[in-house]
């Protein structure tokens, strides 16, 4: 770029008036979706696991 030129317009232009929204959405959905389902899967499994009473037998002791 020459000393005093005037800077140039932006590189291109979005084909589609609503591109840059439909990007942003996709890449909200790609950042936020991974985490809300390990969060929500996550918080299941732990309250299942909590909430389960595993079965006790009486030991019987082994005599010699």
């Amino acid at each position: 770029m020459e000393l005093g030129s005037q800077p140039g317009q932006a590189a291109e232009e979005y084909p589609h008036p609503g591109a840059r929204l439909i990007g942003t959405v996709i890449a909200l959905v790609t950042l936020t979706l991974p985490f809300w389902t390990i969060a929500r899967y996550s918080f299941e499994e732990t309250s299942r696991v909590q909430h389960t009473t595993t079965p006790t037998y009486p030991l019987q002791q082994v005599r010699k």
